[in-house]
């Protein structure tokens, strides 16, 4: 990445479903975000009154995950379509905790991914990826 390129990052707010025990839905205010800094990834940043928590994933499986199942271990998407008939995109989240899954509104994820490729378009990543900063914090890490 040139020094004259500039960073685009954006946010999209979204309400998605996490599903509780039982099968039981509950609303949870969540923001899809991008940087081109950073342009193989995207982030799921979960808002409650008392804390946030932010997953980063790579961008492909939310762009694929809306026709296909796809991912595996931490992260996997998939196309449903939710009680009422309406499309959803699943996202199931894991840690050592255990498994979580959201339901997002198919629209909120293909708006945010249209945004997304618009931004950096697929196959030219790499074109936004900073090489020489990336070598010099793996060299600041190794000095310490």
């Amino acid at each position: 990445m040139t020094t004259d390129q500039a960073a685009w990052p954006f946010t999209h707010l979204v309400t998605v479903q996490m599903v509780q025990a039982g099968g039981v839905l509950a609303p949870l205010w969540t923001e899809l975000g991008y940087d081109s800094l950073d342009p193989y990834a995207v982030t799921m940043t979960f808002i409650t009154p008392s804390q946030t928590s932010t997953w980063t994933f790579a961008r492909d499986l939310l762009a694929e995950g809306q026709t296909r199942p796809v991912g595996e271990n931490d992260v996997r998407v998939s196309p449903a379509l939710d009680a009422a008939g309406r499309r959803i995109v699943v996202v199931a989240l894991c840690s050592d905790e255990g498994e979580t899954l959201f339901e997002l509104p198919a629209d909120d994820v293909a708006c945010f991914m249209e945004r997304v490729h618009a931004t950096v378009r697929p196959g030219e990543e790499s074109s936004h990826v900073d090489v020489d900063a990336a070598i010099a914090a793996i060299r600041a890490v190794q000095t310490v």
